[in-house]
């Protein structure tokens, strides 16, 4: 048989297999062309068997078959049903001609949930040797029974000890430097990594580059403790572990490895399953119960066969340390126990207690309770679930979009980016759920209610410390505003996460009638009783066009009451003024010109602009606040007051105040003089003007700029003591601003 050269790393034969009473016969059906990967040889079966003969127990050995190159691992398949009492199994020969061992063929029971072999065929576990050119493969009954039918037994054997950096695998090259230093778990652990250990990516790959299988996740509550039942990879375990994933990969067809962390002899740990955290596998299910345990447990493969092979103290060490680092990272208690699938389990168990097999093998199954132990002594020293619950903080990066507009009554699904500031996490398959919540519990923008927020779903399945994570949630339009704005807050179950804040704006569209205030002209400050011309200009956001007459503008104070710079010339007490257009179509602009009068007294006053029209139309207010100050101001230069007099007296007194204001003084403005809290003045006398107001202006005009004087006469009281008369400039009822003097005065 001439031999082929090497030029990938994974290579296998496929050789049929026939059983005929015992004899096998080899024939050759043809060959790969130079340069495949795959040569093709079959064993064929007399036709004329039936599946009911009687055999005696025997034991059948095949004649040496040669490969065509050095291999170190071959997996087996075929169609029908193998009793147990059938037992295959398999030996190969190493490179220096010395024959190694007979290895029995498991079958593959370590798989994915509900896998059945597209092909139809049973599968069994490929074995491993050390290097080796050739094999023998031998079948034996234990009873006597009915010749099972069998057919098309194939064999498989590869060699995958060589790692994939050819230009073909530049994609893997490229990930390995982006990668760069291997997986360290909270407790220490080093995880060698997939493209460290050589994983072929594109062997996992559909034709247009996605996975063949899409990961899924789920939060772990399960460890389960695997052997690979064949070699423990000697020098070189790598290749044992590229073996298993090309066999689950390629030859089983399911797209990658089963096991989410494998362990070798030395104790170094490899990562398994692409997709990290919480990643489902494929490692256990019970075609038996046609029940799956991969959906919330991790499943860790010891390399080698432990049913007569004695686990090392390293690998027992790593798959200790590694049962505890996942316990902290998951707040899974290593030694504790809870109900799993369809019965209570420990959180750390063997497979064999949820299948019909043997697996982990009895002298790594038998290490289980003190794994669980010690791990569970790492676990309490690394912090245990205080380590797992560590604090939630995020700061806001960026949002999809803002402002966002939405049809009318529509949802629509935004993002939004936080950097993961905390300690802990964040795993979008594990409780509790994120959701994105309104700081209003009023809020009408959520589509799944203020009170209970939309879940926030993450679009990858794990966020590390420090980086950035894309919530996707979904808001909804309101149906009774044009433009909505609000502030949330992201959520981890009813915990919020500290600093993560972020604001939408949500702008309405498709509404048959709605507005929003485009410009207002109007003065930022006048004065009272002043009238000013105003302009307030609406954009038609609506798709209906208005038509004079049935949209109208309202002018209101706070709390929709009547509006404080209302005038005669309003048709309505809240204004209802009509634009000029004659019809204003979508997109187009209405103006409302009117006159607004100011109120009397000074201060700050607020207008609120409403449009009204057809359907409740929907609109977005404007408001505005003017500064209405008095036209009178005045400022004091000086009296005649006396510091002290004699209760006797009845000093005439005269004060003088400049005209600081914009408009005139007539002899209508007086000199009010009062005692504290505005009681009548204790000098007050008949002979004045007024009880308060004690004279006038003694000019018969005072222009900005110019002086006015106010003289009176003071009336002491007759007990003797200190008092205060307030001297304030009046105007209309009102004191001028500026305008007051306060004179302390001694009576003797």
């Amino acid at each position: 048989m001439k031999r082929q050269a090497v030029k990938k790393s994974v290579i296998f034969i496929i050789l049929g297999v026939a059983m005929a009473a015992g004899i096998f016969v080899l024939e050759p059906v043809g060959r790969a062309s130079s340069g495949e990967e795959v040569i093709a040889k079959t064993m064929t079966i007399s036709s004329s068997l039936s599946n009911t003969e009687v055999v005696q127990p025997q034991y059948v050995r095949s004649s040496v078959l040669y490969a065509e190159f050095p291999f170190i691992g071959i997996g087996m398949s075929w169609d029908g049903e193998l009793p147990e009492s059938y037992k295959v199994s398999i030996r190969a020969r190493a490179k220096d001609g010395g024959w190694g061992e007979w290895m029995d063929v498991s079958p593959q029971i370590d798989f994915p949930d509900g896998w059945t072999a597209a092909d139809g065929k049973n599968y069994a576990q490929p074995i491993f040797f050390p290097e080796s050119d050739a094999w023998q493969y031998s079948l034996w009954t234990l009873e006597d029974e009915h010749l099972p039918r069998i057919e098309d037994i194939t064999f498989r054997y590869f060699d995958s000890r060589e790692e994939r950096t050819t230009k073909a695998n530049i994609g893997d090259w490229l990930r390995s430097l982006i990668s760069g230093a291997s997986a360290v778990t909270p407790i220490g652990v080093d995880v060698v990594s997939r493209a460290e250990w050589g994983a072929n990516e594109s062997l996992g790959q559909t034709s247009s580059g996605g996975p063949i299988w899409e990961p899924e996740y789920a939060q772990p509550a399960k460890i389960i403790i695997h052997h690979t039942a064949g070699s423990d990879g000697g020098n070189d375990p790598k290749s044992i572990v590229r073996g298993i994933y090309y066999w689950h990969t390629v030859s089983l067809g399911w797209g990658d490895i089963g096991y989410n962390y494998l362990i070798d002899k030395n104790g170094v740990i490899y990562e398994g399953r692409e997709g990290g955290d919480g990643v489902v596998g494929g490692h256990a299910y019970n075609e038996a119960k046609d029940i799956g345990y991969n959906r919330g447990s991790i499943g860790i493969a010891v390399l080698g066969q432990y049913e007569s092979g004695v686990p090392t103290a390293a690998a027992i060490d790593a798959l200790t340390r590694l049962s505890a680092s996942l316990g902290v990272r998951f707040g899974l208690e290593p030694d504790g126990n809870g109900f799993f699938v369809d019965e209570t389990l420990p959180n750390v168990f063997g497979h064999k207690e949820v299948d019909n097999t043997l697996c982990p093998g009895e002298n790594l199954g038998s290490n289980v309770d003190t794994i669980r132990s010690e791990a569970q002594k790492l676990f309490e020293a690394a912090g245990g679930y205080a380590q797992s619950t560590n604090t939630l903080k995020a700061s806001f990066v960026r949002q999809s979009v803002q402002p966002v507009k939405i049809p009318s009554g529509s949802q629509k699904q935004l993002w939004v980016e936080f950097k993961n500031t905390g300690t802990v996490t964040w795993r979008s398959y594990a409780q509790p759920a994120f959701k994105i919540v309104s700081a209003n519990v009023s809020s009408n923008l959520m589509a799944g209610g203020a009170a209970s927020g939309n879940t926030a779903v993450l679009d990858t399945p794990n966020v590390a410390p420090g980086e950035v994570g894309r919530f996707f949630y979904t808001l909804k339009a309101p149906n009774d505003t044009v433009e909505a704005n609000d502030t949330f807050v992201l959520k981890a179950g009813s915990a919020t996460v500290a600093i993560a804040s972020f604001n939408v704006t949500v702008q309405v569209t498709g509404l048959s009638y709605a507005a929003a205030a485009r410009d207002i002209e109007i003065l930022p400050a006048t004065f009272s009783r002043a009238r000013n011309t105003t302009v307030v200009r609406f954009t038609n956001l609506g798709t209906q066009a208005w038509k004079r007459g049935e949209v109208k503008l309202g002018i209101y104070d706070l709390g929709n009451r009547g509006s404080r710079y209302q005038d005669a010339s309003w048709p309505d007490d809240n204004g209802m003024f009509d634009f000029e257009e004659l019809e204003v179509v979508s997109g187009g602009t209405a103006t409302f010109r009117f006159v607004l009068l100011s109120p009397d007294e000074p201060g700050l006053y607020l207008n609120v602009y409403r449009v009204s029209g057809p359907d409740g139309l929907a609109q977005k207010e404007d408001r505005s606040v003017t500064r209405v100050d008095s036209p009178y101001e005045a400022k004091f230069i000086s009296h005649t007051v006396p510091a002290a007099m004699l209760n006797i007296w009845r000093p005439a007194v005269t004060l003088t105040f400049k005209n600081t204001g914009v408009m005139p003084w007539d002899r209508s403005v007086g000199l009010q003089v009062v005692d504290l809290g505005d009681t009548d003045s204790q000098f007050a006398n008949s002979n004045w003007d007024d009880i308060r107001i004690a004279t006038h202006l003694n000019e018969a005009q005072v222009n900005p700029g110019e002086f006015g004087t106010f003289t009176l006469r003071l009336y002491p009281p007759q007990n003797p003591g200190l008092y205060l008369n307030i001297m304030r400039v009046f105007k209309d009822g009102r004191p001028i601003k500026g305008g007051t003097f306060n004179a302390v005065t001694r009576v003797d």
